[in-house]
């Protein structure tokens, strides 16, 4: 990429020549607090002292960097820092004699500590390195400053989400644009290493009629009159941003931004939106004050000076140190206040304060989570709860074939649904055993300590699993053997069931067996009988295992885990079939009904090419119901496939000309589409997707959206609007018996 220069020279706050002497200069420029403190001795081995200006119309920056290291920094009196390639460097000083510095494109990632088994290798791709030697004969000692002066263009265009995963958004590595700015560590708009921890304070300026943002404490805000080197002038709001607690990476959000400011326990709470916005930042506000309290019992203070809601120009979820990026659609959903808001917040504890370990895998996203969007299911009722845990099981059901498994120390980041079930799904259902088998109170106690110990450092699963134990006084080493390093879970089975009275006492007595190899796993037993419901736990840690169980009156039915408490497999009569397991297979047949007219089947045909199945579309004929009725497939449009394929189903759903009954409800079909799945009544672990519409118009608008609704097996729409959404009720599981039914 050819490296492009602002026609905007230097501010005053950016000199380029940064001789010793003139460090004295940049300090009284950040300001003397800035001096100190970059200075103080309890801060990282890292520290960045940044100033910058950004100009959005042209898509640039222009920033002078002093790094503050530690003689221990340098390999061989030799340092490499990562910057983006459209970035030019200007200019390398320190008070450290350095021999010489250059920059070099196409470098070696190992030069940089690169990952080789995450994305690290990309990022170097898109960087080019800073090689600075120092001067073997003047070696520096304690801690100095390494000033780069840079400037360049940072525009990467917002890319489409993967298609095959449903809950993407847009994404960049970074821009500056008159819509706003994005930068983060994958923009690589500041010297960076990875794996490196620091501390910074940063001077930014930007339009006047714009805010910026960025983790850390707001420290200074004014308007300021900026004069460049040309000799012309103009108002420049400057910010002061400070963290001294260690950080990863450094963001830098900035819009024309509407702000609000409140207060909560010592903690700024502050709003950026892209309009005054009163009612909805209240709304938030009020929020972010619960979450806080919520959190502050359940773990420990709030780590940061301030939590800020930012919005963003594009759709996005994010949650950084001290605050949220939200996308201006998403962040007016109405219940994301009451989700992923929280969900956000608590980052703040997990992964923003207590860092992830990634060489034992993300104990973090699942331990969020079950934290927030579990537990705020857990605090409305048991009912919704258990529908969690269910969706969640069933979730791993459908996305996680055993081609796609893999242990949870091997989990880094979602990428689809398969990787989200498990880093996600597995993981807060792994949280949720530890709590009933320990208890309320030990759970809590041990991620308060955990908290505590790691705050602004690095942990692992190992560090989380040795705060469990000195909290329970037990050795848990097998439970995270079993559910973190192996991947799987167990598919339990119920035989040998009985009951029986003897000497006035009653008993129930029953086998459990489980797949090879087998798993330890407590499981929850309820018995019902003449006079109440009662509960019990039993573990099974082999292939199988007998079990008698004493009840204070007669027994009437038995079930094993009916809340879905434990992490296992479902069986089919378990998991109501859903879009989403239509959608997780891959590549599979789309048949186009002859029945209906060329408008529409060109509607459908888009639908197909937009999930990537153009290639899979099949007209009908004689050999397509024999194709269908041994595989997963979609029936797009009215014809005789439909037909056959749903004649006995006629007891769940059944469609008419201008009607469809589901269950004993009746919808109308006309101007609406109709989207809903069903077991293959060939093979019921075969699933059939089935699109039909009589608005051909609507159903484009909806196509990309359809995955999105993965967790339904019905939909019904009126245009782009859902009027009806469902799941298919779940059939008896093979882990009950009704003895009344004997």
């Amino acid at each position: 990429m050819c490296e492009r220069r602002s026609d905007r020279g230097w501010t005053e706050a950016l000199p380029l020549t940064l001789a010793p002497a003139a460090l004295a200069v940049v300090f009284a420029l950040l300001g003397a607090a800035g001096a100190s403190w970059a200075l103080a001795g309890d801060t990282p081995d890292f520290h960045h002292s940044l100033a910058v200006s950004v100009y959005p119309p042209d898509q640039s920056l222009r920033a002078v960097d002093s790094i503050y290291v530690t003689s221990e920094a340098l390999t061989e009196g030799k340092v490499n820092f990562l910057i983006a390639r459209s970035l030019s460097v200007e200019k390398v000083t320190s008070t450290c004699s350095i021999k010489r510095w250059y920059t070099e494109e196409d470098v070696d990632p190992a030069l940089f500590k690169a990952d080789p088994d995450s994305d690290d290798a990309e990022t170097v791709k898109r960087a080019k390195g800073i090689f600075i030697e120092f001067d073997p004969a003047a070696p520096c000692e304690g801690r100095f400053p390494i000033v780069i002066a840079y400037s360049g263009v940072i525009h990467d265009s917002l890319a489409a989400p993967s298609k095959s995963y449903a809950k993407g958004f847009e994404t960049t590595t970074g821009l500056i644009g008159s819509e706003g700015v994005y930068l983060s560590s994958e923009s690589l708009w500041y010297p960076f290493q990875f794996g490196r921890m620091f501390s910074f304070r940063m001077k930014v300026d930007v339009p006047a009629d714009w805010r910026a943002v960025s983790q850390g404490a707001l420290m200074r805000e004014a308007i300021e009159q900026v004069r460049g080197s040309d000799g012309s002038s103009s108002d420049r709001l400057l910010d002061v941003w400070a963290e001294p607690n260690p950080a990863s990476e450094l963001y830098l959000i900035a819009g024309k931004y509407f702000t609000h400011e409140d207060e909560f326990a010592g903690v700024k709470i502050m709003t950026y939106t892209y309009g005054p916005s009163d009612s909805l930042c209240k709304v938030y506000m009020d929020a972010t004050k619960r979450y806080l309290a919520m959190y502050g019992d359940l773990i420990g203070p709030y780590p940061f000076a301030k939590f800020a809601l930012v919005e963003n120009f594009w759709q996005t979820g994010y949650g950084m140190p001290s605050f949220t990026l939200l996308g201006s659609k998403v962040i007016r959903l109405p219940f994301i206040v009451n989700t992923s808001y929280g969900h956000e917040i608590l980052h703040n504890w997990w992964g923003n304060s207590v860092y992830v370990n990634y060489d034992e895998g993300n104990w973090c996203e699942g331990l969020t989570t079950y934290g927030a969007d579990y537990l705020y299911k857990e605090k409305i009722s048991p009912d919704q709860a258990r529908d969690y845990r269910h969706h969640t099981l069933v979730a791993f059901n459908d996305y996680v074939t055993e081609r796609k498994d893999f242990p949870l120390s091997d989990f880094l980041e979602r990428s689809d649904a398969a990787t989200q079930s498990v880093g996600y799904g597995k993981s807060l259902m792994i949280y949720h055993m530890l709590r009933c088998s320990l208890g309320d109170s030990v759970f809590w106690a041990g991620l308060r300590d955990f908290y505590v110990r790691y705050k602004f450092k690095m942990a692992s699963w190992g560090d989380l699993a040795g705060a469990f134990e000195e909290a329970s006084g037990e050795n848990l080493t097998w439970f995270f053997d079993q559910w973190v390093r192996r991947a799987g879970a167990p598919l339990v089975s119920l035989a040998n069931v009985d009951r029986a009275k003897h000497h006035g006492k009653h008993t129930v007595g029953f086998t459990l067996k489980q797949v090879s190899p087998a798993f330890t796993v407590d499981l929850p037993v309820r018995v019902e009988t003449t006079h109440a419901t009662e509960s019990f736990t039993v573990r099974l840690s082999g292939e199988d295992s007998t079990y008698s169980i004493e009840t204070r009156s007669q027994p009437l039915a038995l079930a094993i885990d009916p809340d879905f408490d434990v992490f296992r497999r479902l069986y089919l009569e378990e998991v109501p079939l859903t879009l989403g397991g239509v959608f997780a297979q891959d590549s599979i047949p789309v048949v186009l009904g002859a029945s209906e007219n060329e408008a529409t089947r060109t509607a459908l045909k888009e639908v197909a090419t937009s999930w990537d199945l153009a290639g899979n579309l099949l007209d009908e004929s004689t050999g397509v119901y024999a194709c269908v009725g041994s595989s997963d497939a979609w029936l797009m449009g009215r014809g005789e496939a439909m037909n056959r394929l749903l004649a006995p189903l006629k007891d769940e759903i059944e469609i008419t000309e201008g009607t469809v009954r589901i269950g004993d409800s009746t919808y109308t079909l006309e101007g609406n589409t109709l989207v809903f799945t069903v077991r293959n009544p060939n093979d019921e672990r075969l699933g059939i997707g089935v699109v039909l519409t009589q608005d051909p118009e609507a159903l484009r608008s909806l196509a990309g959206r359809l995955p999105h609704y993965s967790s339904y097996s019905y939909l019904l729409f009126a245009k782009d609007k859902p009027i009806l959404r469902g799941v298919w009720k779940e059939r008896r599981s093979p882990l009950r018996v009704d003895f009344r039914e004997r």
